[in-house]
């Protein structure tokens, strides 16, 4: 016993001997440990003389089980944040994303060490596991501590370290959920886990190759890629021997608890094929474990030598669907969201994840306790349905069961669930591919008369369902005729712009898709209800779309339309700008004299005469040089000092403007560009605006603002697309070269010189 010894179990000198350490002590002591690299050290040692045989016991059935922790012990070095709060990794094209991305990596093998030595300590003893169930976890748990520290390593080479940056406890969350359940932990963990992380793991390994480096690269690909798929073969291979001693060895015939507890013991053949048992004489192994956890002498090790006497056979396919059956069951139950694909077919089949393990229909809450068969309502065809699909119609039969007379009118919250419910059932079925019988949530509620026809579903639904195929086409063209209809019956008249634009929608995808006779009949009642009278964008789509689809008297028609809509819409903007005639050409008009009162003319040449008296009494002024008139304008950043002459070349200094503000001054020499352009900050704001070289701020004079926007004059309301819309209108007016549009320009320049950007339409 000198191995069993020096691996932690010998006695002090004189006293009284202590027994042996066995390998759930050892499990324990790693839990509790909190330094990472210590806790993979003292792994790494454990499973070493564990498989050597140095540590003789995997458990001591005389002695009372010590509870594992209800969370491992961890370094307080690693800030933890929930998952959802968790920093996005990125794709890797950046070096701080591959250092996230390495980080990450780390962060769950340090987890997965702790996972490993957890189902060791928590279900081993308690459950009479065999020993090489202890065999196979401590393999896994000294291949994740290795991974570990490489990753680590790999991380302090590249100047950080592990710790460095936030992480979450996702992993541990699962093993909290399925703490009271091996064959839940299993699933979920060393199933539906592992099997993800062979899935993204090529990926990953991609992405750090193509941001060049290579060494990460390798590493991942030649050590940690393939000892990953043992881990999850030995998550599926325990999983199926759960499942295989259970009564009469079908998994289904009792609940989880019974099929842990109601067992006979079942050891492999090393290769992750599990097999039958069937026992050659007497009661068999499982008496004899019985005995064991009664607390007899016999140890672990004479248990595992009679369950060597077992005779092995294959197991059947009929046993094998209903482990399957076990493994969904178990996931809807503890497993949040679906399995998401794509799937790495080939790591998964290595580790004997076969695909119709994955193929299991997920469910939230207590969905999955439903009955397809009595669910199905308007959507009964024969499919095989998700239950998400069958819980939104169920959620249309509930809304439909308000009065139906047409003064009815179902309740807000019930047309918000409504809305939502058809998007959700739509959804799932173009998901699954039905997509003409994605129409069939939508007519359940067309019926109804409380409905009202919301244009922006049927768009949805035309944008992203394959119209040519299955005899969609001809249905959507319907139910867009049946849609159009109700809307010019006052089942829904455009109101305001909103409404219009999701018209816009509906014909632009119509277009889209090809459909040409429904999108000229939306065109067509667009414009019989008032649509196109806030944009001419309608026009334009209906002529490009009917050009493209070869129908070319439809769009002469359009073109007609869009001249008729030109000319209702130009006299009242011609109106506007005669009115802005005066400021468009550089300022208002000079105001006429009023005519003098009536006097008579002896008045008039006495008030003359008087004044010509009074003139001459003064002295004449010395004659100086005309003072040239500053104007000062409010800065942009609230110091008033930005100034300019209104003619001569000659600007103040930087020093002039800002003579009483030297922190902007300092500012502003710093921050001059090669471009001349500088950025002055504000303070107050904590934004910087662009000037000239000199910093001049104009402004648009705001009356005439307010004619061309309609709204006063301030920054954040220079718009481009008002500014796009009034030259467009003034072009159409005077023409290109008018004096209007040159004027009119030279505003929006002034206007745009301490915008963020100039517009490009100048």
């Amino acid at each position: 016993m000198e191995a069993a010894g020096g691996a932690g179990g010998a006695s002090g000198g004189g006293g009284e001997s202590q027994p042996p350490k066995t390998l759930v002590d050892w499990a324990l002591e790693i839990l509790g440990t909190a330094d990472p690299d210590e806790k993979a050290r003292l792994g790494d040692l454990a499973a070493t003389e564990w498989l050597r045989g140095a540590i003789p016991l995997p458990y001591d059935p005389s002695r009372p089980a010590r509870p594992p922790p209800d969370r491992p012990a961890r370094s307080a070095a690693v800030r933890l944040l929930p998952p959802s709060r968790a920093p996005k990794l990125g794709k890797g094209g950046s070096a701080q994303s591959r250092l996230a991305l390495l980080h990450s990596l780390a962060h769950t093998e340090s987890w997965a060490v702790d996972l490993s030595w957890d189902i060791v300590a928590r279900f081993g003893a308690p459950l009479r596991m065999p020993r090489e169930f202890f065999d196979d976890f401590a393999r896994v748990a000294q291949d994740e501590g290795r991974h570990f520290a490489v990753l680590s390593a790999r991380l302090r080479e590249l100047g950080s370290h592990y710790g460095a940056l936030p992480a979450h406890d996702g992993l541990w969350d699962s093993a909290t959920r399925t703490s009271h359940s091996l064959l839940a932990r299993l699933a979920v963990e060393h199933c539906v886990h592992e099997a993800r992380g062979l899935d993204v793991l090529p990926t990953t390994i991609s992405r750090f190759r193509t941001g060049g480096d290579e060494q990460t690269a390798k590493l991942l690909e030649d050590v940690i890629y393939p000892e990953e798929i043992t881990h999850c073969a030995a998550g599926v291979r325990w999983f199926r021997y759960l499942c295989l001693r259970s009564r009469n060895g079908d998994p289904t015939a009792s609940s989880i608890p019974q099929a842990i507890t109601q067992c006979s013991e079942l050891p492999r053949d090393g290769t992750g094929d599990i097999h039958k048992v069937e026992e050659v004489e007497g009661d068999g192994p499982k008496a004899e474990l019985a005995q064991a956890s009664n607390g007899d002498d016999k140890t672990v090790q004479q248990v595992e030598d009679e369950l060597a006497k077992c005779k092995l056979v294959d197991i059947g396919d009929d046993v094998e669907a209903a482990v399957i059956r076990t493994f969904h069951s178990v996931v809807r139950e503890y497993f949040r969201g679906p399995l998401k694909p794509p799937f790495n077919t080939e790591a998964r089949k290595a580790a004997g994840f076969e695909p119709a393990w994955r193929k299991t229909k997920q469910a939230r809450g207590r969905a999955h306790h439903l009955r397809l068969c009595d669910n199905r309502g308007p959507l009964q065809h024969g499919r095989s349905l998700s239950t998400e699909a069958i819980l939104a119609v169920q959620s249309l039969k509930r809304i439909t069961s308000f009065d139906r007379s047409p003064a009815a009118a179902a309740p807000s919250t019930s047309l918000g669930r409504l809305k939502s419910d058809l998007l959700a059932a739509m959804a799932e079925l173009r998901r699954q591919g039905y997509w003409f019988l994605a129409l069939s949530p939508l007519h359940v509620a067309r019926i109804e008369p409380w409905y009202y026809p919301n244009p922006t579903l049927y768009a949805t639904f035309v944008s992203s369902s394959p119209v040519t195929e299955d005899g969609t086409a001809a249905a959507v063209d319907v139910l867009v005729e049946a849609f159009l209809k109700k809307k010019e019956r006052g089942g829904g008249f455009v109101e305001g712009e909103e409404d219009v634009y999701k018209l816009m929608r509906l014909v632009r995808m119509l277009v889209a898709k090809e459909r040409a006779c429904a999108a000229w009949r939306g065109y067509k009642a667009e414009v019989r209800m008032g649509g196109c009278e806030v944009h001419e964008y309608i026009y334009r789509v209906m002529a490009r779309g009917m050009k493209w689809l070869g129908f070319e008297a439809e769009e002469a028609k359009v073109e007609g339309d869009f001249r008729e809509w030109e000319a209702r819409i130009l006299p009242p903007a011609k109106d506007v700008l005669d009115e802005m005639r005066p400021q468009l050409r550089g300022g208002e008009t000079k105001k006429k004299k009023k005519k003098p009162d009536a006097r008579t003319a002896a008045e008039a040449a006495q008030g003359l005469q008087r004044h010509e008296v009074e003139r001459r009494k003064k002295p004449p002024p010395p004659k100086q040089e005309k003072a040239k008139r500053v104007v000062r304008w409010k800065c942009a950043a609230g110091c008033g000092a930005c100034c300019k002459l209104d003619k001569g070349p000659d600007f103040p200094s930087p020093e002039e403007i800002f003579a009483e503000h030297p922190e902007d001054l300092k500012l502003y020499k710093s921050m001059i560009g090669a471009d001349g352009w500088c950025i002055n900050y504000d303070k107050s704001t904590r934004t910087c605006n662009i000037y000239e070289e000199r910093p001049v701020f104009c402004r648009v004079e705001p009356k005439v603002f307010e004619e061309y926007f309609g709204v006063p004059s301030r920054p954040s309301t220079f718009d481009r697309e008002a500014c796009s819309a009034c030259v467009d209108t003034i072009k159409m007016v005077y023409g290109e070269e008018s004096a209007e549009l040159t004027n009119f320009k030279r505003v929006i320049r002034e206007e745009s010189k301490f915008r963020r950007h100039q517009w490009p339409i100048m």
